[in-house]
C-alpha cells in the first residue's frame, strides 16, 4: 500500500473514532436538555412553536390533519418530560393546537379534546400566567363555539373569581356580556387579547396594585354606557372608509361604469354623512391610486379604527343578476359568495378553498359576531333607505365570505357590494346622484344603528 493511502486511511480512522466516542450524541428535537432548576431549554420549545406557527400560515399544509397530529403528539412528549414553568408552556401551546386542529376539522371530539387540554392547565398550574388564558380559552370554545353557556359562565366565573386582574379576566367580562345577549355559536376562534398570555402588571396596576380603577359614573351614580362599552372594546367613534380597488386595478367594468371610480365616489358621500354623525372618518385612498388588499386593513390596524368598510361593486357573467349583497369575513356558504370573494380577491374559485383553511388564524384578531351584526344593520338600513326615496333594489342578503381584503382586521369590518355593473337596468341606477345617496345615506344610518345597538348591551 503507498504511503499516501495509509495516511488517508489513518486519518479516516481517526475522523470515525472521533465521530464515534468524543462527539456529542445527537438528540431528537423533542429530547430536549434539561436545564438548571428542572425547566426544559427553551430551544425544543422554540422549535415546535415555530412549527406552530408555520402550519398556522401554510393554508395547505394546515389543512392536513395529521400534521397537527403529530405535532399535538411532539408537544405532548416535551411535555411530559418538562417541569415548572416549561411544562406549562409546553402543556398550553398543546391546548393552542388542539384548538386550531378543531377550527379545521368542526369536528365536535376535537373540540372537546381543546376544551378538556385548557382545563389541565388552568388546574395544574394554577399560580402560573397562562392560567387565566386557559380558562378563558375553555369558557369561548364552550360559550362561542358550542353553545354550552351555563358551562361557559361557570368557568368565566372561575376566571374572575381567582385572576380578577388579569387581561383574560378582561376578555372574560366582554364574552360574558356577548353571551348574555344571546350570541349565536360560531366556528371562530377567541378575541386576539385572548390570545395573548397575560402580560406582566404596569408599576400601579392590575395584580401589583391594590387599589382599583376608578369607574366614570353618570348623574345616578350607575356606569356610564359609553364607559361600560369601552371597557368591553364596543366603542365606535372612528370609521374607515376603503373604497375598492383604484390605480392599476380597475375593478369591474361594465355599462359605463368603473368599480375604482365607483368605489371612491361612494366614499366620498359616506364620509360626510358619518362626520354628521359624530363619527371621526378615515380613508385608505382618496385618490386613483392603487393598494394592495393586505395594505387597507394594516392602515385600518395602525390607526386602530373602531370599524372598518369596504366599498365595492358586483359583477357577474350573467347581464340577468342584480341587487345588494353585504359581506362579513367567514366561510363561503354559497357558490355565489365564493364567485364574488374570487373576483374581489383576484384568485380563481378553487383557490378560495384553500383560503377557508386560514380563516380562523386570521379571525384571532377579526371580531366575526361584531362585524356580522354591523354589516345586518348597515344592509337593512340601506335598503330602508332606498324604499323611502321611492327606489327598488334586489335584497340579496347578508353574506359571509373569505375576503382578503377583510383579513387581518382587528376591528369589525365588512365589505359593501352596491350592485351589478353588469346588469344594465341597476347600471343606470348606479350612474345616478340620487340613488347613490340613499345607499349612502343608508349605510350612515346603518353605522348610526349598530352603535346603538351596541349601547343597549353595556344598559
Amino acid at each position: 500500500m503507498p504511503p499516501s493511502v495509509k495516511v488517508d486511511v489513518m486519518r479516516f480512522l481517526l475522523l470515525a473514532f472521533f465521530l464515534a466516542v468524543l462527539a456529542p450524541p445527537v438528540l431528537p428535537a423533542w429530547s430536549a436538555p434539561t436545564a438548571a432548576g428542572g425547566e426544559t431549554a427553551g430551544a425544543s420549545l422554540d422549535s415546535l412553536h415555530k412549527r406552530f406557527d408555520a402550519l398556522r400560515q401554510d393554508a395547505k399544509r394546515g389543512a392536513l390533519r395529521d400534521n397537527w397530529l403529530r405535532l399535538i403528539e411532539d408537544l405532548n412528549r416535551l411535555s411530559a418530560q418538562s417541569r415548572g414553568n416549561a411544562k406549562a408552556r409546553t402543556s398550553f401551546l398543546a391546548a393552542r393546537a388542539q384548538e386550531e386542529l378543531s377550527h379545521r376539522s368542526f369536528n365536535a371530539q376535537d373540540r372537546i379534546r381543546a376544551i378538556d387540554a385548557y382545563a389541565a392547565v388552568a388546574k395544574n398550574f394554577p399560580k402560573h400566567d397562562l392560567a387565566p388564558s386557559s380558562l378563558y380559552r375553555q369558557a369561548y370554545l364552550l360559550g362561542a363555539i358550542l353553545g354550552r353557556t351555563e358551562k361557559a359562565a361557570a368557568v368565566l366565573a372561575a376566571l374572575q373569581k381567582n385572576y380578577p386582574r388579569s387581561l383574560a379576566a378582561k376578555d372574560g367580562r366582554a364574552l360574558q356580556a356577548r353571551l348574555s345577549a344571546g350570541a349565536e355559536p360560531a366556528a371562530t376562534r377567541p378575541p386576539a387579547a385572548a390570545a395573548r398570555p397575560p402580560a406582566a402588571a404596569a408599576p400601579g396596576q392590575g395584580a401589583s396594585s391594590g387599589r382599583k380603577s376608578p369607574v366614570p359614573r353618570n348623574r345616578n351614580g350607575e356606569p356610564a354606557p359609553e364607559d361600560i362599552m369601552e371597557q368591553l372594546g364596543l366603542t365606535v367613534r372612528t370609521i374607515m372608509l376603503d373604497p375598492g380597488h383604484g390605480g392599476k386595478d380597475p375593478g369591474c367594468t361594465a355599462n359605463k361604469l368603473v368599480e375604482a371610480d365607483f368605489t371612491l365616489d361612494m366614499a366620498r358621500r359616506i364620509g360626510p354623512l358619518l362626520t354628521k354623525k359624530g363619527f371621526t372618518v378615515l380613508y385608505t385612498r382618496t385618490d386613483n391610486r392603487f393598494l394592495s388588499l393586505p395594505d387597507r386593513t394594516e392602515m385600518a390596524n395602525k390607526k386602530k379604527v373602531d370599524l372598518f368598510i369596504s366599498i365595492h361593486l358586483n359583477a357577474n357573467p350573467s347581464s340577468a343578476v342584480h341587487g345588494l349583497e353585504t359581506y362579513y369575513l367567514n366561510e363561503a356558504k354559497t357558490n355565489e359568495a365564493a364567485k364574488v370573494a374570487s373576483r374581489e380577491n383576484g384568485v380563481s374559485v378553487r383557490n378560495i378553498s384553500d383560503l377557508q383553511f386560514i380563516l380562523t388564524d386570521v379571525m384571532l384578531s377579526a371580531k366575526l359576531e361584531e362585524s356580522r351584526a354591523l354589516a345586518q344593520c348597515v344592509h337593512k338600513a340601506i335598503l330602508d333607505s332606498l324604499r323611502a326615496g321611492r327606489w327598488t333594489a334586489s335584497d340579496n342578503g347578508v353574506r359571509s365570505a373569505p375576503f382578503h381584503v377583510l383579513m387581518g382586521a382587528r376591528m369589525p369590518a365588512i365589505l359593501l357590494e352596491f350592485g351589478y355593473a353588469s346588469n344594465a337596468r341597476e347600471a343606470q341606477n348606479l350612474r345616478t346622484g340620487a340613488f347613490l345617496q340613499r345607499q349612502a345615506e343608508g349605510v350612515a344610518q346603518g353605522i348610526a344603528a349598530y352603535k346603538e345597538q351596541l349601547a343597549k348591551i353595556a344598559r
